[in-house]
């Protein structure tokens, strides 16, 4: 089963999103900011993160930037949504 790293500041997201992914077979380690899924990385070692990009204190690009992180599979909320608004608009 892969691990995947869901880091976001609102709690909704992380919740809905959790249960998706679940419902889909993966394990989800939730984090609600920059520095919580910096250290849920460091100690969970996942497969994949998962991030917000505009999040308070440490947002996501900072979060990325962090040691080792980069060579993790990475996805982002926003710039799928963005992506999605460009195929389809």
């Amino acid at each position: 089963m892969n691990k995947i790293l869901l880091i976001d500041d609102e709690p909704d997201i992380v919740r809905v999103l959790s249960m998706s992914l679940r419902a889909d077979g993966y394990d989800v380690i939730p984090a609600h900011s920059g520095a919580e899924g910096i250290a849920a990385f460091e100690k969970e070692k996942p497969d994949i993160v998962l991030t917000d990009i505009k999040m308070p204190g440490m947002d996501g690009i900072q979060v990325l930037k962090k040691n080792k992180i980069h060579r993790t599979p990475v996805g982002s909320d926003h710039y799928n949504r963005s992506r999605r608004y460009r195929q389809y608009h």
